[in-house]
């Protein structure tokens, strides 16, 4: 059974796809970088270690096999991978395509800046761009 997506993140973020029956992955709206979210749902997770064994393997193995494509794909200079939930308590992983020029380098990209909203164009683009790095 599927946990309810936090409104916050539901609200900031588009949906992608369902990874298993329980990991949603998510791109935030923000058109300055490739930024998705790996959201695992079924209960009131807020830790990694809040998850069940297999959940955080599977997590965390999507992760790592995501993050390796996207970065191969907009030729990243650096992944940001962070598991934060200061302003939003339901687990979340950020996956954050960096290059050294985007308008936050060298620092996080968190409070760099108001987020500027894709448009249809551009979450068409982002959506095939993820959707394909998890094919």
């Amino acid at each position: 059974m599927r946990a309810e997506l936090d409104q916050r993140l539901a609200a900031d973020s588009i949906h992608v796809a369902w990874l298993e029956p329980d990991i949603e992955v998510r791109l935030m709206d923000d058109q300055r970088f490739v930024w998705v979210l790996l959201i695992p749902l079924g209960a009131d997770y807020v830790e990694p270690h809040d998850l069940p064994d297999i959940t955080f393997r599977k997590l965390f193995d999507h992760a790592r096999s995501l993050s390796a494509k996207l970065k191969q794909q907009t030729a990243a200079d650096k992944i940001n991978m962070a598991v934060l939930g200061n302003h939003v308590s339901q687990l979340h992983l950020h996956l954050i395509m960096r290059h050294a020029k985007d308008v936050a380098w060298p620092e996080p990209v968190w409070g760099k800046g108001q987020p500027i909203k894709m448009g249809d164009d551009d979450i068409i683009a982002a959506r095939k761009l993820v959707q394909t790095a998890l094919n």
